[in-house]
């Protein structure tokens, strides 16, 4: 770079020469005239007077050529400076390892460095180009990324901003960074610097980055238990786990990665007939696929394919057969008694239901109910165990599958009762039937080295003449049956409805009226049975109330007796009202008290729900003591979701919307259907106190009890099991796992004082050293 510096004009030496040589030609002139002229005395005074002149002029001259002299000096000196400074500038800017660039404000080029010309490949001097034509050189010689206009004029516009700053990938590979600044005088500085280290070093690093996210990618995918292939829109295998070929018995060497579809399909087309519409839209397929892994085992396989931005797929194979044997099991219980095998009520009565409307289109023919109670059974369950007691309804049950008619439909409704269906062709034929069954029922069995011999009680009603509704024959084939046990012959212990028996309800009625002045004579009260949580440093978790009636002449009436009475009397709502506001009142107490909020359940019976809106109960109690709706939770049973499934779940919701708790009491006696339970509302099922009770006596009942632990796991639910008695029943629960328990080994229900002096006053050390040993 060699910048240009303007020197002054004027040489002193010479201009001191040039005025020697006006003197002197002065001086030559004077004389001259001198000796033309007279020596008159003004000639001599005008020629000393020119003298004088000539002399103080030239002595004004030399001053001012000294003065010139110094300036020059001065200035050739500052010249020197000057070019020093630009050599040591000149120098600096060689060093920079950045192209410079400097363009004056007509955009010429006044300097450059080394640099810049090796980016631009530059073999001459470009100073005084214009900066369009440093462009035209650039994109003409190919160094730019492009050839074509639009890059030079896209370099144009960043060069006419008053500041810009891009990043160029060149044609021979490298990323340069153009840089370029306004100064105030208008001169535009550019910085052009070669980032390639640094981009390619970027790539390196992201490509490390991808290599070991494929490495993670790869490994994590191995150790999921899914096989997981992803295919291009081209079908072509770009990646796999193990999996794939293990678990659908593939060979590896056709799933190599870059393996096409078409070479894996023929050794499993069912599992990659994946839908076209796939390609074209973001839709997640699946299906469930019976798949023969090899000919002495197959598998249930749920294929799921999710499509990719790029039209590919996302296929994964879960290998779904226990699930699917575990939900087969599930349906079967739903549907079936587990300890018999028989079909259970809810299945009873569905068949129940369409026989009856079969019946409405052929009015020739008629059913007959036949309800069977085993006599005396608690004397076996008293004497014998539990234990032996299941083989005996096992026994019966089987005995009924032998000696019922062919056409017979038998189910288990509960504890020791039997119902059987048959078609009948008169009440002659319904007699023999029931006389064979109590024939055969009475023949001994053995059971556990004892000779045991059971008899039954019959209770026969025919429909259509007895009823056109389930509920209402199983009502009267009930009554019939307890006519039955008045009889003495086994051959003769069956009994058919008639009105007559209406009158064994009498007593009932009589209860009925006496429930309506109850609540009036203050009869009810309230007790509460602790619920204690098995994995928490806080054990006590609350308490379910429960209602008690101290009758004025029969003494404690119980609730089995009572509650069913209400629901069938309407009464249940007046029932359920005083309920709701006892416990919300005595919530309260506790919370004025200083015990905070007490969670507590209130049981709600399907009646309520079928007369009212328990809601609007519960919502007056919540404004009205103003509790805390989470400390709330209401417990149903199975039979009230199931009376009327869609009017429960609206009612539930709405419970649910306020905050309240919602738990399944009873679950697994009663008859739901499990397609309802994930629509439920639901936070807990409560596991009945007759599968708790066999823990330790019979494996299939500790089966029952752990499939509704899993069930709860899967649905995400709390398990509480009610009706622990034992230590081993407590222990066997808490190594399964179950959230919370209640029962008389831990507690009896107490009345809330009893609750306050025994478990609130205490600390959480205190209740835990209480319910680790149990208490009564």
């Amino acid at each position: 770079m060699k910048p240009y510096l303007p020197k002054s004009d004027l040489d002193p030496q010479q201009e001191i020469s040039r005025l020697h040589d006006v003197i002197n030609a002065l001086i030559d002139r004077h004389e001259k005239e001198q000796s033309t002229k007279s020596d008159s005395f003004d000639s001599f005074q005008s020629s000393v007077i020119l003298e004088k002149m000539i002399k103080k002029r030239t002595s004004e001259l030399y001053e001012t050529l000294n003065e010139l002299k110094l300036m020059t000096q001065k200035h050739e000196q500052r010249e020197l400076e000057l070019e020093a400074a630009h050599s040591l500038l000149n120098e600096a800017i060689e060093q920079l390892n950045e192209g410079f660039v400097l363009f004056d404000d007509t955009d010429r080029v006044i300097a450059c460095n080394s640099k810049y010309k090796e980016i631009w490949e530059f073999k001459s001097d470009i100073t005084g180009l214009k900066f369009e034509e440093v462009l035209d050189q650039t994109v003409d010689s190919g160094v730019s990324l492009s050839k074509n206009k639009s890059w030079r004029n896209m370099r144009l516009t960043q060069h006419q901003a008053k500041e810009s700053s891009s990043i160029y990938h060149f044609a021979a590979g490298n990323w340069i960074q153009i840089t370029e600044t306004t100064t105030e005088a208008g001169h535009k500085v550019g910085i052009y610097t070669d980032i390639t280290d640094v981009k390619n070093n970027e790539k390196r690093r992201r490509e490390a980055e991808v290599s070991e996210k494929t490495v993670l990618l790869q490994t994590s995918i191995d150790s999921i238990d899914q096989a997981i292939v992803v295919f291009d829109a081209r079908g072509t295998l770009l990646a796999r786990n193990n999996q794939f070929t293990t678990m659908l018995n593939l060979p590896s060497e056709v799933c190599m990665v870059g393996s096409k579809i078409q070479l894996i399909r023929p050794y499993s087309p069912s599992l990659f007939n994946i839908p076209e519409h796939l390609k074209s839209s973001f839709f997640v397929y699946k299906r469930p696929i019976e798949y023969v892994v090899n000919q002495t085992s197959s598998l249930t396989i749920k294929v799921k394919a999710y499509p990719m931005p790029n039209e590919g797929s996302v296929v994964t194979f879960t290998d779904i057969s226990k699930e699917t044997q575990y939900q087969q099991r599930i349906e079967h219980l739903a549907s079936h008694d587990y300890l018999t095998g028989l079909n259970n009520r809810a299945s009873f009565n569905s068949y129940l239901q369409k026989t009856l409307e079969a019946l409405i289109a052929d009015e020739s023919k008629f059913i007959a109910l036949l309800f069977l109670d085993l006599d005396n059974f608690k004397d076996i369950n008293d004497t014998l165990g539990h234990q032996a007691g299941d083989k005996v309804l096992c026994e019966v049950s089987n005995r009924l599958l032998s000696y019922s008619p062919e056409n017979a439909y038998c189910a288990r409704l509960g504890g020791d009762e039997f119902g059987i269906l048959i078609d009948a062709h008169d009440q002659d034929d319904v007699v023999i039937n029931a006389q064979n069954i109590l024939s055969k029922l009475v023949l001994p069995m053995r059971i556990d080295g004892n000779s045991i011999t059971i008899k039954g009680s019959i209770g026969i009603t025919l429909a259509p003449f007895d009823g056109k509704d389930p509920q209402v024959l199983l009502r009267n084939s009930d009554l019939a049956m307890y006519e039955a046990k008045k009889k003495i012959s086994f051959r003769e212990k069956y009994s058919f409805y008639n009105y007559e028996l209406n009158q064994i309800a009498i007593e009932r009625k009589q209860l009925e009226v006496d429930l309506l002045e109850a609540i009036p004579n203050n009869e009810f009260f309230m007790v509460y049975q602790p619920k204690i949580n098995l994995a928490s440093d806080s054990p006590l978790y609350g308490f379910e109330a429960l209602i008690r009636w101290k009758h004025p002449r029969r003494g404690f009436v119980s609730p089995e007796l009572f509650v069913p009475i209400a629901e069938q009397s309407g009464m249940i709502c007046d029932l359920s009202d005083w309920v709701v506001d006892t416990v919300g009142q005595q919530i309260a107490e506790w919370r004025d008290s200083g015990y905070g909020d007490i969670h507590t359940a209130i049981n709600l019976s399907p009646a309520q729900f079928h007369y009212g809106d328990p809601t609007i109960e519960l919502t007056n109690m919540i404004k009205k003591y103003g509790l805390d709706p989470k400390c709330l939770e209401v417990e149903i049973t199975e039979n009230t979701i199931m009376e009327g499934v869609e009017n429960a779940i609206t009612s539930l919701q709405s419970i649910r919307e306020q905050g309240i708790q919602i738990s399944i009491d009873d679950f697994g006696t009663g008859y739901s259907s499990l397609k309802y339970l994930r629509r439920l509302p639901v936070d807990t099922l409560k596991i009945d106190k007759c599968f708790v009770s066999k823990i330790g006596c019979e494996d299939r009942d500790e089966a029952i009890v752990d499939t509704i632990l899993s069930l709860g796991s899967i649905l995400e639910l709390k398990i509480v099991a009610e009706g622990v008695e034992t230590a081993d029943q407590l222990e066997y629960l808490k190594q399964h796992k179950c959230d919370q328990v209640q029962g008389y080994f831990l507690s009896k229900p107490m009345t809330a004082a009893d609750i306050e002096e025994q478990f609130l006053c205490k600390t959480q050390r205190e209740l835990q050293s209480l319910f680790s040993s149990g208490c009564k």
